[in-house]
């Protein structure tokens, strides 16, 4: 009798630190590690943390604020030409922009297929055109409520300057490019898994090198009037890309650094980030 009582005591103890221990792991469970939610808000909204099946990525809010876009001071003499005239844009709301690349991870839970040549989960998805990116935040946007595109010209430059915390560095995050790129002088001619160098100052990687990344804007010529909340031109044949890539020069991996693109085209060179308002 005695036994039996012990026992249902031990047992009943051995519940109450179970439950405790439950509580305390849904308390502290890091953001992303379950797909219950498809959206987890942390550090007062500086970070979300999206789910999309058993993927989930990190989305970076930008302030708003202003800064001077194109061939600035510490671009030196890299600076080609369709990067002039400078002028000062106005970012008047903030944003959400990508932490990482899209990953092939994150591009296959969406569109169900990876086209990449060097295929890693964590690796950014290449070989995607202007259209299928496009596609990728249609469909990502109709799987988490969310209203996903691919960043203007603008909101690129702005956040790989670092927003409103930007210092003055040629690349995203640092004036010495081999700290925070991947490209013709260190990648090995190929892609890297993201987030192995340092970040810039908003805490987002990769934007120069790794892969060259695709913009909303048509490519064209810059003016030299300040703008606000610029969405590029209304027309045209080719789409921007922006940050370089792993078979670039370092003159092709600056902040500053623009070139446009067949909305058709696919390298390996190619993949691109997202944003949402």
């Amino acid at each position: 009798m005695h036994r039996k009582i012990l026992l249902m005591a031990l047992f009943l103890v051995a519940l109450m630190e179970t439950n405790a221990f439950a509580q305390e792991v849904r308390k502290n469970r890091t953001p992303g590690a379950t797909n219950n939610s498809p959206v987890t808000n942390n550090s007062q909204r500086d970070v979300v943390t999206i789910n999309v099946g058993d993927v989930s990525f990190d989305m970076i809010r930008v302030e708003p604020g202003n800064f001077v876009m194109g061939c600035t001071e510490e671009q030196g003499d890299d600076c080609y030409g369709d990067e002039t005239p400078y002028h000062r844009v106005i970012m008047s709301e903030s944003y959400y922009i990508g932490k990482f690349e899209v990953t092939q991870e994150l591009f296959e839970a969406v569109m169900g297929y990876n086209p990449s040549n060097w295929k890693a989960y964590d690796r950014p998805v290449e070989n995607v055109t202007w259209n299928e990116a496009k596609d990728f935040c249609t469909r990502l946007s109709r799987m988490t409520g969310r209203s996903f595109t691919l960043p203007t010209e603008a909101e690129w430059e702005y956040a790989a300057r670092g927003g409103h915390k930007a210092t003055t560095t040629k690349y995203s995050g640092s004036a010495n490019i081999n700290t925070v790129a991947w490209y013709d002088g260190n990648s090995d001619e190929r892609t890297h898994p993201v987030g192995r160098l340092s970040p810039n100052e908003l805490g987002i990687y990769d934007m120069s090198g790794n892969v060259y990344e695709w913009c909303l804007d048509y490519y064209g010529e810059y003016s030299s009037v300040t703008q606000r909340d610029p969405q590029g031109l209304s027309s045209g044949t080719q789409r921007v890309y922006r940050g370089g890539s792993w078979h670039f020069t370092y003159r092709g991996c600056r902040v500053a650094y623009r070139n446009g693109g067949d909305p058709d085209n696919r390298d390996s060179q190619g993949g691109f980030r997202i944003v949402f308002h």
